[in-house]
């Protein structure tokens, strides 16, 4: 099965001073502050069971282990992907709790604002076959 490393979508957010990182952190600083703290995601896949199929297309699960902040948890992952000749493209979406991974949600204003425990992360992935045997 393949292997991925998947990153955030940003991290250079001015509404995180204060609750992530320190208020008086410089636009530079950011990615190397947020990097010793999350040096990687990684997502690896073991196998996929495959479910209800139709023309082109295929449902199914994900199975393997995400590794997150240092914490490692197997992982069931629903996929929907389309199959157009020698492509596949697919979409997936899972529900994490960000405390199984050694992650204390944040809060503020002494606890009156805080962030759910609960996360969803959702992922567009798209493979082209190829000769390479690499």
């Amino acid at each position: 099965m393949a292997h991925y490393w998947i990153g955030t979508s940003g991290y250079n957010y001015q509404e995180w001073k204060g609750s992530f990182y320190p208020e008086e952190i410089g636009d530079k600083q950011m990615l190397p502050f947020y990097a010793a703290r999350f040096p990687t995601v990684e997502f690896r896949a073991d196998s996929v069971r495959l479910g209800a199929q139709a023309l082109g297309e295929v449902r199914g699960t994900l199975q393997g282990t995400l590794t997150l902040h240092g914490h490692t948890r197997s992982l069931g992952v629903p996929i929907e992907a389309t199959v157009s000749g020698d492509s596949v493209a697919g979409t997936g979406s899972v529900r994490l709790r960000l405390s199984d991974f050694g992650i204390k949600p944040a809060s503020a204003a002494l606890g009156t604002v805080s962030v759910k425990d609960e996360i969803v992360v959702s992922f567009r992935l798209v493979a082209q076959a190829s000769d390479d045997q690499g």
